[in-house]
């Protein structure tokens, strides 16, 4: 393996190449049972939820086939991973469409100004940055997952979304893994300078899906306050994890990476 390259990348590149073929099976066919008040709470978030192919994903994907052509498995497991985006929207889609509810128009760039400031986040920002909202937005989608489970009990979107969480995990784990080897040239002081701004990303993301997602978190027996509260503690784990404060933390994340790179990794 080229030094250079990442020693995950052929456990990532195995993982998305297997997970194609590992789905559980979803009851399509079933009857339908489905609450309508809380069908109402969850479409604006499934629609909400849905993968613009113009975003992240993507320009990750031409970005590391610029910066990392050493790492060839690296770059394809970033296209799975895309891959695997598409796939949910279709599970969305079917979901909706099951619920009896319109599937929004596929999110687009909606100005040259949205535009301008999106090339210029990732221009200024980098790789880093975009993998942390990639990271971020999937770890917001598994929170209100993981509520809409414990009140869905129609079978068909159970299964549909059990498949969503199942991807959603993983793509968080790479995400994760990929960040602590990023962030591991950084000096004391950088590494926590980009503590500070994983937290203050977090904050902001995470208030703007509870005011944004209200209604869908009261109809999961929930609040704000508490959505909040929980996505706070669960960030504040998988920060230390991800950016351990001390560096023999970090140095023992990076050597279990490269002594074991075909580890299969959990949450922590």
């Amino acid at each position: 393996m080229n030094r250079k390259a990442w020693s995950r990348s052929r456990f990532w590149l195995c993982h998305f190449l297997h997970s194609r073929h590992v789905r559980q099976p979803i009851e399509w066919g079933s009857r339908t049972d489905t609450d309508p008040q809380f069908v109402d709470a969850m479409t604006p978030w499934l629609n909400a939820s849905r993968y613009d192919p113009h975003e992240g994903g993507a320009w990750l994907v031409a970005r590391a086939v610029r910066d990392n052509p050493y790492d060839p498995a690296y770059i394809q497991s970033l296209r799975l991973l895309v891959k695997e985006q598409c796939y949910q929207d279709e599970l969305i889609d079917r979901t909706l469409d099951r619920c009896g509810s319109a599937a929004a128009p596929q999110r687009r760039i909606v100005s040259s100004a949205g535009t301008r400031l999106g090339r210029l986040r990732r221009r200024w920002l980098g790789s880093r940055f975009e993998m942390s909202l990639l990271l971020f937005g999937n770890l917001l989608d598994l929170m209100f997952l993981t509520m809409i489970g414990t009140r869905c009990v129609d079978a068909a979107v159970t299964g549909a979304l059990k498949n969503i969480t199942t991807d959603k995990r993983a793509h968080i784990l790479f995400c994760m893994e990929r960040l602590t080897w990023s962030y591991a040239d950084f000096q004391f002081v950088r590494r926590n300078l980009r503590r500070l701004r994983l937290r203050w990303m977090w904050a902001v993301m995470l208030v703007h899906a509870a005011r944004r997602h209200g209604p869908l978190i009261r109809a999961c027996g929930s609040s704000r306050i508490q959505f909040v509260f929980a996505g706070t503690r669960r960030f504040a784990g998988l920060l230390e994890s991800m950016v351990p404060y001390r560096r023999e933390a970090l140095l023992s994340a990076l050597l279990a990476q490269r002594r074991h790179p075909f580890a299969k990794p959990n949450l922590p």
